[in-house]
């Protein structure tokens, strides 16, 4: 029989060498994001145009990255792969997470990119640009709730 052991959430530890590098300005990119104080864009982006904050971080040989891709990748067949987000900086989108769903669209071949977009950007050669996005519509992409007090 198995149990069921409660942590603290403090106590969760990514694997050795799963973390990239922190991007402090995509978190307070974020933060604006989710806010509402600065606008979002739903687009699709040339895949081209997506540059990785973290340009060592390589999730080959890491624990699951085959069976993360394999699954993700079916998503994307089926046109329901995640949207990624991304930030504008010098004519290029940054991305700081979704490592993972970078390189299943790659594996893909996918020419673009579903994102979101925090900030204003140059929206040439981009694809299906929606926005700006409420902040509950940036909330619900995210899952969240706005409560207000």
């Amino acid at each position: 029989m198995k149990t069921i052991k409660m942590i603290n959430v403090k106590d969760i530890k990514p694997y050795p060498g799963m973390e990239p590098k922190k991007d402090s300005n995509f978190i307070k990119i974020f933060k604006l994001a989710i806010t509402g104080e600065i606008p979002t864009y739903y687009a699709k982006v040339p895949i081209h145009l997506i540059q990785l904050f973290d340009q060592r971080f390589l999730l080959k040989d890491k624990p699951g990255r085959e069976k993360a891709i394999r699954h993700l990748g079916h998503s994307i067949d089926q046109q329901e792969g995640p949207a990624v987000w991304v930030y504008p900086k010098d004519g290029m989108f940054i991305l700081s997470d979704d490592y993972f769903a970078y390189q299943a669209y790659r594996a893909t071949n996918a020419e673009f990119l579903p994102c979101f977009i925090m900030g204003n950007a140059p929206m040439t050669g981009l694809e299906t640009v929606e926005g700006p996005l409420s902040r509950e519509e940036v909330c619900n992409a995210l899952g969240l709730v706005i409560v207000d007090n």
